[in-house]
């Protein structure tokens, strides 16, 4: 037993002297914590800002004019403001218009529109071709005009009312609804606990046949038993992962706890505690199994 206990604190000691385990093992959730706590106080800073919702000047649609060749257009829709959308009788009087400021830019509908289907769109060459963004008011004009009916036309330009149904029922902790964030933490503690005993458990291996291929293993043998070595080994490096593990899902559970508006989670939503000890506890099965197996794979490839 004394030797099983060299073995195991020699093992713990290196392992936390390496670089890379303290990196992966604390240097990760300490980023985390950072990025999220920088996050928090950058929301905090837009939020404490004005609300554009709430600003007296709402964003207006610009004036535009258009030219109906067609004669197609016999009527502006309720949602476009009145005033908005100009009709002109020629193009000339319509580049009068531009030239002077009354209008920002105006539609030709040629006479073939509904064959064609081709609008053409003018504007100053001082005016991106997309900042305005507000196509959608001679696409609105023209399909209430094409369709006839303003009911029918709202319903071809927003055809989708979906309701969502959940049949996993109430949620609990006040999480009445579930997002990608929510659907996405169990596949993070799945391979936050895959990768922390995959990774120990190949630092068994290493350790086996690094000492197998350098000889040190002929010296040991002399002192001490295959038995104590590999328990030694094994329940060193499973301890430091277990260590780890504990970190990273305890610092899992603060992010998600405490940062969940940072996060865009559920109002209310939270993960309970016990979720650490199942943690731990999944961890120290898929542990033994691997650990195990890589013990024996170490022992018996010679580099």
């Amino acid at each position: 037993m004394n030797k099983t206990l060299i073995v195991l604190r020699h093992e713990v000691v290196t392992t936390f002297r390496r670089r890379s385990f303290l990196v992966i093992g604390f240097g990760i959730p300490l980023l985390a914590v950072v990025v999220v706590a920088a996050l928090t106080f950058l929301r905090g800073d837009a939020e404490s800002g004005p609300d554009p919702a709430s600003s007296s000047t709402p964003p207006q649609v610009q004036i535009e004019g258009y030219v109906d060749q067609s004669g197609l257009i016999r009527a502006i829709p309720v949602a476009i403001p009145a005033g908005r959308l100009r009709s002109y009788p020629t193009e000339e009087r319509a580049q009068q218009a531009l030239a002077s400021g009354q209008i920002s830019a105006y539609y030709l509908v040629p006479s073939d529109y509904v064959q064609r289907g081709t609008l053409y769109y003018v504007y100053p060459d001082s005016k991106p071709l997309l900042s305005s963004g507000q196509e959608w008011v001679m696409l609105r004009t023209l399909l209430e005009n094409l369709v006839g009916d303003p009911e029918l036309a709202s319903i071809v330009w927003d055809p989708f009312h979906l309701e969502w149904t959940s049949l996993a029922g109430e949620v609990q902790s006040g999480a009445g609804q579930s997002n990608d964030t929510v659907q996405f933490i169990p596949a993070i503690m799945v391979i936050l606990l895959y990768v922390s005993f995959m990774m120990n458990a190949s630092l068994i291996a290493e350790s086996v046949s690094s000492e197998n291929e350098n000889r040190t293993m002929e010296m040991l043998m002399v002192s001490i038993s295959p038995r104590q070595m590999l328990v030694g080994k094994i329940v060193a490096l499973g301890t430091a992962g277990l260590v780890q593990v504990i970190v990273w899902v305890g610092t899992a559970l603060a992010l998600i706890n405490l940062g969940g508006q940072t996060l865009s989670l559920p109002p209310g939503f939270t993960i309970p505690a016990s979720i650490l000890v199942w943690g731990v506890l999944f961890y120290l099965l898929g542990y033994a199994v691997y650990g195990s197996l890589m013990a024996g794979v170490g022992a018996l490839t010679p580099r």
